[in-house]
């Protein structure tokens, strides 16, 4: 079984491209990716639809598309290659993932922490029930 359809199949890897809703487009964008890249659900040296396409899935202008995939390269998660055969590549992250986790939600504000608690408290309940 692949990769893809062990983490969920087409309809997580549909979700990852889904129209980004947020005033904060750029930092949504780059949310979404790295996310779905940390959780696997874009492989290792898969390749990014173009910037039209995808800017066009996430319902956000090929300028914010490409701040964001300039963010996402800075933080080692994309790579990209012009010419023939070019375009944006998922690459997996060297920093071990504690140190990744710790780094990300450095990041974060007093809010967005409480969210996650909130979120995970909901999950954790529901699961045990």
């Amino acid at each position: 079984m692949g990769e893809r359809a062990r983490l969920g199949g087409a309809g997580a890897h549909r979700a990852v491209f889904a129209p980004v809703e947020s005033r904060a487009r750029v930092d949504a964008v780059v949310r979404r990716i790295g996310d779905a890249i940390e959780l696997g659900l874009l492989s290792d040296g898969e390749q990014l639809p173009g910037e039209s396409e995808l800017a066009g899935r996430l319902r956000v202008s090929t300028v914010t598309l490409r701040e964001a995939l300039m963010a996402l390269r800075q933080q080692g998660l994309v790579t990209t290659r012009r010419g023939r055969g070019g375009g944006s590549f998922v690459s997996l992250p060297r920093l071990p993932g504690p140190e990744r986790l710790m780094t990300r939600l450095r990041g974060w504000s007093t809010e967005e922490l409480r969210d996650l608690g909130d979120h995970w408290a909901a999950l954790s309940g529901a699961a045990a029930r």
